[in-house]
């Protein structure tokens, strides 16, 4: 298992490369991380890149979406 973290849009896109996930868990879109990203859908944008490798990746699970 690894975990992987963004502060930054590209970010899980470099880790992803490095070691290429079969499944991934996005735990939240919210609004924990808008100091780093600057809005919620720059925060879903992130967390989207984990599709953009969608050769590797098997099961890809969502638990929540903050709508506020």
């Amino acid at each position: 298992m690894t975990i992987f973290e963004a502060r930054h849009i590209g970010d899980l896109a470099y880790l992803i490369s490095l070691v290429r996930p079969h499944v991934a868990v996005v735990l939240n879109i919210g609004s924990a991380h808008l100091g780093e990203f600057g809005s919620r859908q720059a925060n879903a944008e992130a967390k989207g890149e984990l599709l953009g490798f969608k050769e590797s990746l098997q099961h890809c699970l969502s638990t929540s979406i903050d709508a506020r």
